[in-house]
């Protein structure tokens, strides 16, 4: 699933009581639905709700929160005080305006408006495990205009490129909602393992979503490194009595160096300050590209080691006095 983010901002910023905004699968575009049912380029009617994505409402757009934190963090002094008075009872939105005006903020504010509405259309992407790109619209000029043959008019300037945003990577938390955005990183985890244990394993999307579906049920958290909405790393998280323990991690190849493990590993530490717990790592013994990363981090204890009944090989490892085999 795909969407461009300005479509999403437009349907947020033209939300309206009686009128709601979804994201129609099958077609990858933005509907909207009234009291007569859906409605927009080749669609009518109703359509089956698990087809559509609702997007972020009036009450999740929040702009009157917007304008409290933007009154609170982006405005001193005595343009402060007076927006804090505008927003107070009936009317907030108009005297809030008016305000604006007087103290010359209101490119200000609909900067900072419009960044609280992207941030919102890139949460319910993410959410929702949809990619989005950023085309910013480009208004076309009027075929025809209305002027005098005789009189000489200047060369219009040159437009302007666009800014290419450089946006940040995201953690984003994994539910069922987002899960299969993550399919196919996970498929080739899975693949990766099996080559670390000397087994071949096909990328297969089908299990892989039921790994993943099973690893949500048992408790487990996943947490997914974000790129435009695309997700690129992502690392498995479970709780027990020894604290929180990193089951898998993994990155895809374009991403490695970019710092999205890095993320990943930040996000679980601190979910185990919040726990007042430690946080543990779980490896294969031949995985020395993980190991030699986690060590950048910082860790470097070894706590415990895994031995299970001999499997027949001969390949030694050796730990200290003993001489241990991999499996």
């Amino acid at each position: 699933m795909q969407v461009n983010l300005y479509d999403v901002i437009d349907a947020i910023e033209n939300t309206i009581e009686g009128n709601t905004w979804y994201y129609y699968i099958p077609m990858q575009k933005i509907i909207g639905r009234n009291a007569d049912g859906f409605y927009g380029e080749g669609v009518s009617g109703e359509l089956p709700m698990k087809d559509v994505i609702e997007l972020p409402d009036h009450r999740t757009v929040n702009d009157y929160g917007n304008m409290e934190r933007f009154i609170e963090y982006e405005v001193k002094g005595e343009a402060q005080e007076w927006l804090k008075n505008s927003i107070k009872g009936r009317g907030a939105f108009r005297r809030f305006r008016g305000t604006l005006e007087r103290f010359l903020l209101t490119d200000e504010w609909y900067d900072y408006l419009f960044e609280c509405h992207r941030n919102t259309a890139i949460d319910w992407c993410e959410q929702n495990g949809i990619v989005y790109t950023e085309e910013e619209p480009v208004e076309e000029d009027d075929a025809y205009d209305d002027y005098d043959e005789e009189e000489s008019y200047e060369e219009a300037p040159p437009r302007t490129e666009n800014i290419v945003r450089i946006e940040p990577l995201r953690v984003v938390r994994i539910t069922e909602q987002n899960l299969l955005n993550l399919v196919f990183p996970a498929a080739k985890f899975t693949v990766v393992m099996s080559m670390k244990q000397n087994r071949k394993e096909k990328e297969d999307p089908d299990q892989a979503e039921e790994h993943l579906q099973d690893l949500l049920a048992e408790g487990c958290e996943i947490y997914a490194v974000s790129d435009r909405g695309r997700f690129v790393s992502y690392c498995v998280l479970s709780t027990g009595r020894r604290g929180i323990t990193m089951e898998e991690l993994y990155t895809v190849e374009d991403f490695r160096r970019h710092g999205a493990a890095s993320l990943l590993v930040k996000k679980a530490e601190e979910l185990a300050e919040e726990a007042s717990s430690s946080l543990h790592f779980y490896l294969l013994p031949d995985d020395t590209q993980t190991a030699a990363f986690l060590a950048s981090c910082g860790y470097h204890t070894l706590q415990s080691i895994e031995i299970v009944k001999d499997t027949g090989s001969t390949e030694p490892l050796t730990a200290g006095d003993l001489t241990l085999y991999r499996e």
